[in-house]
């Protein structure tokens, strides 16, 4: 199931990416493969209170300069946690901040917690998309 979940994370960044981004804006397809690294700044996480706001930030260094990166959040019960993602135009670099809200208590889910998962990708001329996914559980008291 975790990977249906990565999956579906995957192709909405992917979607996302391939629809922003104007077709005649984009610069042609690198020659090579970029390198693409995305790194989490802040940890995951675990524990919210109700109406508590955490961001988490998200670097992404490519060798390459990208069209665009964006990140997102994927939510298996989406009505506990609100969430704001982030993109960034051009460049090697950029650092992308995703705010998490709690909207209500999680006790009654299974295992008292919502599984959860930060999406960050890049766009590159030619349609080629590096992702990440960072997966976590999240209880919202």
């Amino acid at each position: 199931m975790t990977r249906v979940r990565w999956l579906a994370a995957v192709l909405v960044v992917s979607l996302v990416l391939g629809v922003c981004a104007p077709a005649s804006a984009a610069p042609p397809p690198p020659p090579v493969p970029p390198d693409v690294a995305f790194t989490l700044l802040t940890p995951l996480p675990t524990d919210l209170a109700v109406g508590e706001e955490y961001t988490v930030d998200v670097l992404v260094e490519a060798d390459q300069p990208f069209v665009m990166c964006i990140s997102l959040v994927d939510v298996y019960y989406p009505a506990y946690i609100q969430n704001f993602g982030d993109v960034a135009r051009g460049g090697t670099s950029a650092v992308l901040h995703v705010k998490l809200i709690g909207r209500r208590s999680t006790a009654g889910l299974p295992g008292g917690a919502t599984w959860f998962a930060v999406a960050a990708g890049a766009r590159y001329g030619g349609g080629y998309v590096a992702t990440h996914l960072f997966e976590g559980m999240l209880a919202v008291h």
